[in-house]
Parts: structure tokens; sequence; C-alpha cells
């Protein structure tokens, strides 16, 4: 036998095992012992959910990256093609990054774009994802049950009021 088991810890944990068993036979082809062999698949597991998180997120951000946001966007597309249910998409943009980018070095860069997510997260919990598509580009999807479509133009301006207040980044507005 050769597969993955799940064995509980002595404080309710689960530890991933991989578990081989082997027949051992005497001369008469009769079975005698079985050995078995166990791995810990710990450090292997968290490892491949790493890499799904990195493959999806932005490390930056801890936002959906493009890759989720496409999945997601086609998944909508897709589901709402023979139905009559929309959803809105809202794409945001900051304006003259690469410069702020150079004269806050890219620190402060990075600094500027968690804060922006951070915003973008806590004025848009209703949204269906709130994601960074690269560099200075996010995007948000709104789903059509949850709004009317004066409610997202009234999200919108919501969006960009939020957006008025100014960043501090190491001590500069």
């Amino acid at each position: 036998f050769e597969g993955e088991i799940i064995e509980k810890g002595a404080h309710g944990q689960e530890l991933p095992l991989w578990i081989h068993i082997n027949s051992i036979s005497n001369e008469h082809n009769k079975i005698t012992h079985f050995i078995g062999i166990l791995s810990d698949l710990t450090q292997r597991k968290e490892a491949e959910q790493r890499l799904s998180y990195l493959s999806n997120y932005d490390a930056l951000t801890d936002l959906p990256n493009r890759n989720l946001f496409k999945t997601q966007l086609h998944q909508l597309m897709m589901n709402n093609r023979d139905k009559k249910d929309k959803f809105a998409l809202m794409r945001l943009n900051i304006d003259r990054f690469r410069f702020l980018n150079d004269s806050l070095n890219n620190e402060g860069g990075d600094i500027l774009l968690q804060q922006v997510a951070k915003r973008l997260r806590l004025i848009n919990v209703e949204s269906l994802m709130v994601a960074r598509l690269g560099s200075d580009d996010f995007a948000i999807i709104f789903e059509s049950f949850r709004f009317r479509s004066s409610d997202v133009k009234s999200h919108c301006k919501k969006s960009m009021q939020a957006f008025e207040q100014p960043f501090i980044i190491e001590n500069q507005e």
C-alpha cells in the first residue's frame, strides 16, 4: 500500500503523512511481516498552500491578483451569459504613481499601495472582489443583486471621496 493519510495529533491538529507498506514473504511465499515507512508531509503541504496563495494573491497587499480576478470575471461572465443578471466592474489607477514611487523610494511606494488596498477593502466590504491587477491598478467587482445602477454610481463617488483624504507615508502627506 502507498498513499496519503491524515492523522490527528494529541492536541487535535491534523498531521498529513505519506505511508508506504510492503509485505515480507518467507521462502514459501507466505507473508510473515509488514514493513511501513511514514513520511511527514507537513512542510510539503504548507509549501503547496503557499504556492497556491502566491499564484492567486498579491503578496504586497493580500488582495486577489490579476490571475484570480480574471478567473472570477470569466466565471461571472459565463454564469450570467444566459441570465439577465449583471455585475458592475470598477477600475482604479493611481495617477503619477511612478513619480511617487521614485520620490518616496520603493518602500514608500509599497506602503502607499498597502494603504490604498486597505481603503479599498474597507469601502467595498459588500463587493464580490477587490483585486490588485498590477503595479498601481486595482479593480472591484459588484454583484447586481446587491446594487441598483444608481447605487453603483453612488458607491463609485464614495470610493473617490475616500481618496480625497491624504495618505501619510514616512511623515509626508
